[in-house]
């Protein structure tokens, strides 16, 4: 599919110090195995999981409580604390 080889792309350019050493092969296989890609729309809230990353492929993002948006590409970490999700307003894609 289209997104996985785009969130391979992303992740060997946007994370090198995360997947530098990882065999693209390996990644493939990883995305392929473990990627899912979900459109959202205006207003939705995103989590990303403990131990996951998502890509925004397309559009841009406005996280809850900051002005500057987030544009795509973009990679997009869980959060770290006791909050469970970010609210954030949508419009695009993300894998």
């Amino acid at each position: 599919m289209v997104f996985q080889e785009s969130a391979i792309v992303l992740a060997k350019l946007l994370l090198p110090q995360v997947f530098e050493k990882l065999p693209l092969q390996e990644l493939r296989v990883l995305v392929a195995q473990r990627s899912v890609i979900t459109t959202y729309i205006r207003g939705e809230t995103i989590e990303v999981p403990h131990h996951s990353l998502g890509f925004l492929l397309e559009g841009f993002i406005k996280a809850h409580g900051f002005q500057e948006l987030i544009a795509s590409p973009a990679v997009l970490l869980p959060l770290q604390g006791n909050q469970s999700s970010q609210n954030i307003e949508i419009s695009g894609n993300l894998c």
